[in-house]
Protein backbone atom coordinates (compact mmCIF):
# COMPACT_ATOMS: atom_id res chain seq x y z
CA UNK A 1 0.00 0.00 0.00
CA UNK A 2 1.36 3.73 -0.84
CA UNK A 3 0.31 6.53 1.49
CA UNK A 4 -0.20 10.28 0.14
CA UNK A 5 1.84 12.55 2.25
CA UNK A 6 -0.31 15.41 2.07
CA UNK A 7 -3.84 13.78 3.17
CA UNK A 8 -3.16 10.31 4.25
CA UNK A 9 -5.48 8.42 1.76
CA UNK A 10 -3.90 4.96 1.30
CA UNK A 11 -3.92 3.07 -1.78
CA UNK A 12 -2.66 -0.04 -3.70
CA UNK A 13 -1.31 1.50 -6.93
CA UNK A 14 -0.17 4.64 -8.72
CA UNK A 15 2.38 7.63 -7.93
CA UNK A 16 -0.51 10.07 -7.31
CA UNK A 17 -3.35 9.98 -4.42
CA UNK A 18 -6.68 9.67 -6.13
CA UNK A 19 -8.11 11.46 -3.68
CA UNK A 20 -6.26 15.30 -3.48
CA UNK A 21 -3.72 14.87 -6.27
CA UNK A 22 -0.42 14.59 -3.96
CA UNK A 23 2.61 12.47 -4.21
CA UNK A 24 2.23 8.80 -3.33
CA UNK A 25 4.73 7.49 -0.44
CA UNK A 26 5.80 3.92 -1.32
CA UNK A 27 6.00 2.90 2.28
CA UNK A 28 3.35 1.90 4.07
CA UNK A 29 2.31 4.33 7.06
CA UNK A 30 5.42 6.85 6.11
CA UNK A 31 4.12 9.71 7.28
CA UNK A 32 6.28 12.05 9.19
CA UNK A 33 5.20 15.10 11.32
CA UNK A 34 5.17 17.51 8.57
CA UNK A 35 2.89 15.71 6.69
CA UNK A 36 0.39 15.37 9.55
CA UNK A 37 0.73 19.08 9.89
CA UNK A 38 -0.23 19.09 6.37
CA UNK A 39 -3.61 17.28 6.99
CA UNK A 40 -5.14 19.56 8.79
CA UNK A 41 -5.64 22.34 6.76
CA UNK A 42 -7.04 20.32 3.49
CA UNK A 43 -9.59 18.41 6.00
CA UNK A 44 -10.75 22.12 6.99
CA UNK A 45 -10.77 23.09 3.65
CA UNK A 46 -12.85 20.37 2.00
CA UNK A 47 -15.24 20.85 5.59
CA UNK A 48 -15.99 23.82 4.12
CA UNK A 49 -16.31 23.02 1.00
CA UNK A 50 -19.28 20.40 1.83
CA UNK A 51 -20.64 22.67 3.96
CA UNK A 52 -20.83 25.30 0.89
CA UNK A 53 -21.92 22.26 -1.55
CA UNK A 54 -24.57 21.39 1.00
CA UNK A 55 -26.27 24.84 1.64
CA UNK A 56 -25.79 25.19 -2.43
CA UNK A 57 -27.89 22.11 -2.60
CA UNK A 58 -30.63 23.32 -0.15
CA UNK A 59 -30.83 26.80 -1.57
CA UNK A 60 -31.63 25.22 -5.54
CA UNK A 61 -34.43 23.07 -3.82
CA UNK A 62 -35.79 25.69 -1.89
CA UNK A 63 -35.89 27.47 -5.07
CA UNK A 64 -37.60 25.34 -7.02
CA UNK A 65 -39.98 24.97 -4.38
CA UNK A 66 -40.27 28.65 -3.82
CA UNK A 67 -41.62 29.21 -7.25
CA UNK A 68 -43.73 26.26 -7.72
CA UNK A 69 -45.55 27.34 -4.43
CA UNK A 70 -44.55 31.24 -3.70
CA UNK A 71 -47.04 30.90 -0.34
CA UNK A 72 -45.15 27.99 1.50
CA UNK A 73 -43.03 29.51 4.66
CA UNK A 74 -39.71 29.84 3.55
CA UNK A 75 -36.25 30.01 5.52
CA UNK A 76 -34.70 32.89 6.65
CA UNK A 77 -31.27 31.47 5.12
CA UNK A 78 -32.34 30.98 1.99
CA UNK A 79 -34.08 34.60 1.46
CA UNK A 80 -31.10 36.36 2.49
CA UNK A 81 -29.37 34.38 0.29
CA UNK A 82 -32.11 35.39 -2.58
CA UNK A 83 -31.84 38.80 -1.28
CA UNK A 84 -28.00 39.01 -1.68
CA UNK A 85 -27.96 36.96 -5.42
CA UNK A 86 -30.71 39.72 -6.59
CA UNK A 87 -28.42 42.87 -5.01
CA UNK A 88 -25.42 41.54 -7.11
CA UNK A 89 -27.14 40.97 -10.54
CA UNK A 90 -29.11 44.22 -10.35
CA UNK A 91 -26.00 45.82 -9.59
CA UNK A 92 -24.18 44.24 -11.93
CA UNK A 93 -27.30 45.25 -14.77
CA UNK A 94 -26.57 48.56 -13.40
CA UNK A 95 -22.92 48.73 -14.38
CA UNK A 96 -23.34 46.84 -17.85
CA UNK A 97 -26.19 49.66 -18.20
CA UNK A 98 -23.97 52.48 -17.38
CA UNK A 99 -21.07 51.31 -19.50
CA UNK A 100 -23.50 51.28 -22.92
CA UNK A 101 -24.66 54.29 -21.90
CA UNK A 102 -21.08 55.73 -21.35
CA UNK A 103 -19.65 53.70 -23.98
CA UNK A 104 -19.63 56.66 -27.20
CA UNK A 105 -17.04 55.99 -29.88
CA UNK A 106 -17.19 60.01 -30.54
CA UNK A 107 -16.52 60.96 -26.96
CA UNK A 108 -13.13 59.68 -24.82
CA UNK A 109 -14.89 59.80 -21.38
CA UNK A 110 -14.01 56.79 -19.04
CA UNK A 111 -16.46 56.97 -16.32
CA UNK A 112 -16.59 55.62 -12.87
CA UNK A 113 -14.85 52.34 -12.30
CA UNK A 114 -16.58 48.99 -12.06
CA UNK A 115 -16.05 48.88 -8.58
CA UNK A 116 -17.14 52.45 -7.88
CA UNK A 117 -20.60 51.93 -9.36
CA UNK A 118 -20.68 48.23 -7.91
CA UNK A 119 -20.23 49.67 -4.30
CA UNK A 120 -22.33 52.95 -4.58
CA UNK A 121 -25.32 50.02 -6.07
CA UNK A 122 -24.72 47.85 -3.56
CA UNK A 123 -25.32 50.29 -1.10
CA UNK A 124 -28.23 52.24 -2.53
CA UNK A 125 -29.96 48.71 -3.25
CA UNK A 126 -29.51 47.43 0.63
CA UNK A 127 -31.26 50.99 1.28
CA UNK A 128 -33.92 50.50 -0.50
CA UNK A 129 -34.58 47.14 0.59
CA UNK A 130 -34.20 48.23 4.49
CA UNK A 131 -36.71 51.02 3.88
CA UNK A 132 -39.02 48.30 1.56
CA UNK A 133 -38.93 45.86 4.56
CA UNK A 134 -39.05 48.44 7.38
CA UNK A 135 -42.81 50.52 5.76
CA UNK A 136 -44.02 46.69 5.33
CA UNK A 137 -43.13 45.70 9.13
CA UNK A 138 -44.83 49.05 10.13
CA UNK A 139 -47.97 48.22 7.98
CA UNK A 140 -47.93 44.93 9.61
CA UNK A 141 -48.29 46.29 12.97
CA UNK A 142 -50.18 48.74 12.57
CA UNK A 143 -52.60 47.87 10.01
CA UNK A 144 -52.69 43.19 10.05
CA UNK A 145 -50.46 40.57 10.97
CA UNK A 146 -47.99 41.34 14.03
CA UNK A 147 -45.09 40.02 12.01
CA UNK A 148 -41.69 39.87 13.19
CA UNK A 149 -39.09 41.87 11.09
CA UNK A 150 -37.10 38.62 9.81
CA UNK A 151 -40.80 37.49 9.00
CA UNK A 152 -40.76 40.26 6.82
CA UNK A 153 -37.40 39.79 5.48
CA UNK A 154 -38.42 36.06 4.50
CA UNK A 155 -40.98 37.24 2.86
CA UNK A 156 -39.40 39.70 0.94
CA UNK A 157 -36.54 37.17 0.35
CA UNK A 158 -39.07 34.56 -1.46
CA UNK A 159 -40.93 37.36 -3.64
CA UNK A 160 -37.67 38.40 -5.10
CA UNK A 161 -37.36 34.67 -6.17
CA UNK A 162 -39.22 35.95 -9.08
CA UNK A 163 -37.41 38.92 -10.31
CA UNK A 164 -34.29 36.67 -9.83
CA UNK A 165 -35.24 33.54 -12.23
CA UNK A 166 -36.24 36.45 -14.70
CA UNK A 167 -32.37 38.32 -13.83
CA UNK A 168 -30.87 35.23 -14.35
CA UNK A 169 -33.03 34.30 -17.82
CA UNK A 170 -32.08 37.83 -18.79
CA UNK A 171 -28.09 37.10 -18.44
CA UNK A 172 -28.66 33.71 -20.08
CA UNK A 173 -30.24 35.29 -23.39
CA UNK A 174 -27.98 38.08 -23.02
CA UNK A 175 -24.80 35.86 -23.56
Amino acid sequence: MKTCTVCGNAQSEGNFCGKCGGKLDGQAGGQTAATTQSVQPVIEKSEQLEKVKEQSKMYLSYFAKQLKSPSVQSDSRNSLISIGLYILLTVLAVYILLKGFLSNPYISYIGPSFFQIFFYATIFFLILIGVNTTAVFLTSKFFSENLKFSEVLTKLGATLLYQLSFRCLEYYLDC
